[in-house]
C-alpha cells in the first residue's frame, strides 16, 4: 500500500514538472521567435539604408523642359 502511494505522488510530481517544462519552453520558444525577428528587422532596415537610392521610376516624359515651364509674368 505504501509503494502504491508513492508511485502515485510520483506520478503527479513527474506531470506537474513536464507541464512547468512545457510552460517554460513555450515562453523560451516565444521569447527567442520574437528576438529573432526583431533582429531581423534591424539588419533588413540596415542593409535598406546602406544601398545607394536609385531613381530609375523617372521617365523624360515626366520631366518639363524649361521651355515648358509656365511663366507668372
Amino acid at each position: 500500500i505504501t509503494k502504491g502511494v508513492k508511485v502515485g505522488r510520483a506520478q503527479k510530481n513527474s506531470s506537474s514538472e513536464t507541464s512547468k517544462l512545457n510552460v517554460t519552453l513555450i515562453a523560451v520558444g516565444i521569447v527567442v521567435v520574437v528576438v529573432a525577428g526583431i533582429a531581423g528587422l534591424l539588419v533588413y532596415r540596415y542593409r535598406k539604408s546602406r544601398q545607394p537610392r536609385k531613381y530609375n521610376n523617372l521617365k523624360d516624359n515626366n520631366v518639363m523642359k524649361f521651355s515648358e515651364l509656365p511663366s507668372f509674368g
